[in-house]
């Protein structure tokens, strides 16, 4: 009600008079039926007479989308693109800076045309996925099982995630990633002093990874696109290499302190073998008369056999001493298996603490394999609930023959000249 003139009318009679002029005090004007407090003119009616039918209101062309504004300057866009696999519509959101509705109903545009290019996800789930479910489902399902990529790096790239970007993004949807939130992670790494090669393997797995999360429709953008890797601020300090004294000691030191894994450390010295080849050498690999080792395999971290760094066969020419050495490792082992009464295995590794030499150096039935520093320790009865004792160990070679190694003489120094020996 509003007082005019000291009377009480309301205000859907002042707004009637306004717009037509006074009316008789007997007539009533109604308002609109919907909402009581409207005083719109094309809503009112006199009493008596049917009111004016609503005008619909006009509604966007379909696929075209709404738009709405969150608060100053922030905008939110809606588009329906089809529907889930359970029936219901499937509706896409997207929030943008705009300074008024023209500018926000330009962004809305583009935003429809890129749904209706894009590849959606199938369910609502698939499309809500968190970046660590999302990631752990590219390296084992994708990564792991189409593409066939090592355990190794896979496993390089699940540490990389969880230490680096899992605290920040792990739990956010892949579709709210965007290219500023990659920016400062891989900003933090570069503060951090990381190098070029580890800003490099963090763009190795995200740039595909963001690529196959929108073939599947989990995110409809890739914020790695047009990414490029900060230099990095790390500086790697110069490494010398032992001089040919001091290798010759070292190894000599090691005949005596750790003598089952002596003659692989001056294998190692003598070809350059990565650590993966130099446990994965097996006797067949070793031509004893041409003083040559051919190295097809690798063993990984975890003990599977894979195939060499390069993904192909290496052939290693070495002096007779280190052959004469390898000789010897090896009839120790033919003692070791005799006295325990075990056959070797068929195709033998040359570096194992297995009787039966069966698997590589550093592999066994319950993790890393270690050679025990007292030998006396793993003597004695091992039988335990009727099972059989474990694999007998490799008796340990006589530090006394120390000298009989190539490594011990100061006249012959282990790996002085590849090119030499040949090794390819």
């Amino acid at each position: 009600m509003i007082k005019v003139n000291k009377v009480d009318v309301t205000a859907h009679r002042v707004a009637w008079e306004l717009a037509h002029g006074p009316l008789p005090p007997t007539p009533r004007v109604l308002g609109c039926p919907d909402n009581p407090a409207c005083v719109r003119l094309d809503h009112l009616a006199l009493a008596g007479k049917p009111a004016p039918a609503l005008t619909p209101r006009p509604r966007a062309r379909k696929g075209l989308g709404l738009v709405r504004q969150l608060r100053p300057r922030t905008w939110e866009l809606r588009v329906t693109a089809g529907r889930w696999n359970d029936g219901r519509p499937r509706r896409l959101y997207r929030t943008v800076n705009a300074d008024n509705e023209t500018e926000a109903t330009d962004a809305l545009v583009i935003f429809v045309e890129e749904m209706n290019a894009a590849q959606h996800a199938e369910s609502r789930e698939l499309r809500d996925l968190s970046v660590d479910e999302a990631v752990e489902r590219f390296l084992s399902e994708y990564l792991g099982e189409e593409k066939g990529r090592a355990t190794k790096t896979i496993d390089d790239y699940r540490k990389l995630h969880r230490k680096w970007f899992s605290p920040t993004i792990g739990t956010r949807p892949v579709k709210r990633v965007d290219t500023a939130v990659m920016d400062q992670l891989f900003g933090d790494m570069r503060h951090a002093g990381l190098s070029a090669s580890r800003l490099n393997q963090a763009k190795s797995l995200y740039v595909p990874f963001f690529r196959w999360a929108k073939r599947r429709g989990i995110t409809t953008r890739n914020p790695m696109v047009d990414f490029e890797v900060p230099t990095s601020s790390y500086r790697s300090k110069e490494r010398t290499p032992p001089e040919a004294e001091e290798l010759s000691l070292l190894l000599s030191t090691a005949v005596e302190a750790v003598p089952d894994i002596a003659p692989l450390l001056v294998l190692g010295a003598v070809t350059g073998m990565r650590r993966g080849e130099l446990v994965g050498v097996r006797r067949s690999g070793v031509a004893w008369t041409k003083n040559r080792i051919t190295v097809d395999s690798a063993i990984s971290e975890s003990g599977r056999v894979k195939s060499t760094k390069t993904r192909r066969e290496r052939t290693f020419h070495v002096d007779a001493e280190t052959i004469a050495m390898l000789q010897r490792h090896c009839e120790t082992q033919d003692e070791a298996a005799r006295a325990a009464g075990i056959e070797l295995s068929p195709d033998p590794f040359v570096f194992s603490l297995d009787a039966d030499a069966a698997r590589p150096f550093h592999q066994t039935r319950g993790g890393t394999q270690k050679p025990p520093r007292h030998r006396e320790e793993t003597t004695g009865d091992h039988r335990v609930g009727g099972r059989s004792p474990p694999p007998a160990p490799l008796p340990a070679t006589s530090p006394s023959r120390w000298k009989e190694w190539p490594c011990a003489s100061r006249r012959h120094v282990p790996g002085r000249d590849r090119r030499a020996a040949g090794t390819q």
